[in-house]
């Protein structure tokens, strides 16, 4: 007995383990749409199904729903961005850990990515099945090996989802003013996707430092090739407590007796964590990242890019001096903003007033932040007058890392933005090596 094409494509979508419904077929990757010798696509119809499009001169978007798609059958798939680039996140090469053999890329035996050692650096491959795949929500997704040997979820297939005036809309169902597309953004007419607590920042050219300073000398344009995705908050207290007791921080201690530290005090868990070393920063940032992509500390160059836009300007709000409503740092007259201890204010506390155009919340005040960059005293050794993607020369995680005078076995890495002690320009920059009431933290990724 014969069977005809289309019983036999349902029969071959019934074994597959694909959801179906009457005549409504529905798939979960490319490999089950081929019919007749056609290959095609599976395609989000909407957040709870797929299903399988064919090649299709008559529709803009070259693809037309089969006729196992139930009431979608013979309609044109909405025109969608090509997302198979659509923002690279992963660290660069520069940032993948350093190896002398095979075995130091295993994460601890716990990195399924298979990493080889190569030229000192360890160096995992691209999109992997190693990491698994996902097609939940109706959006193609895969995991794929980033450059730190960790497992980050990358979208291959917006579906229908494209972006709109502001937001990324759907056909069927257009974004409002608060969806975000399952936590994507708009770049261009891509929908890039950034986790819900961060921020996208898209790649180009920008102003960084001034002549004001020598620190900050000379003003310069830096390009970023990557878009990244930033914290909009300083990582709080609770979020920190939730890594140790989730085993992958270590319990916080304060050796260096400072006060005001936030971990500490009371009614603390929307507060700025302060008084926490650079490499305890780091280790959070891995932690938060083992889930939806590897999270690290920003580079000075992209700290700078999230608070100050491309444009320049002195604070991330714009050219207005603080008058204690934009931020928790000194004011004009050079008087502080909070009085009582532990003297910083809740994550967000100034929004949206004294957000950067980006969303990033708090660059300045509440506390400086940990950048992932060796201190260079002058960062026009780093960038002068134009680069792209700069970093300072070093290995964070190196004793000698930023290593200047009399403490060659201190690392010394770059902090930014202002804390409620200091105040100025958002361009103002120093370096330290050790943990303060005045220092926190964010991620990117």
């Amino acid at each position: 007995m014969r069977l005809s094409i289309g019983l036999a494509f349902a029969i071959m979508m019934a074994a597959s383990g694909c959801p179906s419904t009457g005549n409504e077929y529905r798939c979960d990757s490319d490999s089950q749409c081929v019919k007749g010798g056609a290959t095609g696509r599976c395609v989000a119809a909407n957040t709870a199904a797929r299903y399988c499009a064919f090649p299709s001169s008559a529709c803009p978007s070259g693809l037309v729903f089969d006729s196992t798609a139930g009431s979608l059958a013979g309609q044109c798939v909405a025109e969608v961005p090509d997302m198979t680039s659509f923002v690279d996140m992963l660290p660069p090469p520069d940032l993948a850990p350093e190896c002398t053999r095979n075995e130091d890329c295993a994460n601890g035996g716990m990195s399924p990515c298979g990493g080889t050692c190569d030229a000192g650096r360890c160096v995992y491959p691209g999109p992997s099945t190693d990491c698994g795949s996902s097609c939940t929500n109706g959006i193609e997704t895969s995991k794929t090996c980033d450059g730190r040997g960790s497992c980050a979820t990358a979208m291959l297939n917006c579906g229908v989802y494209k972006c709109g005036a502001t937001k990324c809309k759907n056909s069927c169902t257009p974004a409002t003013e608060t969806e975000d597309c399952f936590n994507t953004t708009c770049s261009g007419t891509q929908c890039v996707a950034c986790p819900a607590d961060m921020v996208y920042i898209p790649p180009g050219p920008g102003a960084m430092g001034s002549a004001s300073t020598s620190s900050t000398n000379p003003a310069a344009t830096v390009t970023l090739t990557r878009g990244y995705c930033i914290n909009k908050t300083e990582v709080t207290v609770a979020q920190f407590r939730a890594c140790v007791n989730g085993g992958g921080c270590t319990a916080w201690t304060n050796p260096r007796n400072e006060t005001d530290c936030t971990y500490a005090a009371t009614g603390n868990d929307n507060l700025p964590m302060n008084c926490v070393t650079w490499a305890a920063a780091n280790q959070y940032c891995a932690w938060s990242g083992l889930t939806g992509g590897a999270r690290r500390l920003p580079t000075e160059a992209e700290w700078e890019r999230a608070a100050r836009s491309t444009d320049g300007r002195t604070y991330p709000w714009g050219e207005a001096a603080n008058d204690c409503t934009y931020a928790n740092m000194r004011n004009a007259s050079n008087a502080v903003c909070t009085s009582t201890a532990p003297y910083v204010r809740s994550v967000g506390f100034y929004s949206p007033k004294g957000d950067a155009p980006s969303g990033m919340q708090d660059a300045s005040g509440n506390v400086d932040e940990w950048a992932l960059d060796c201190y260079a005293q002058n960062y026009g050794t780093v960038c002068n007058g134009s680069c792209t993607n700069p970093q300072a020369p070093g290995d964070p995680a190196a004793a000698s890392c930023g290593a200047t005078g009399g403490a060659p076995d201190v690392p010394i890495h770059a902090v930014r933005g202002q804390s409620y002690q200091s105040g100025g320009a958002i361009y103002l920059r120093r370096g330290s090596a050790y943990y303060s009431s005045y220092i926190g933290f964010r991620c990117a990724k």
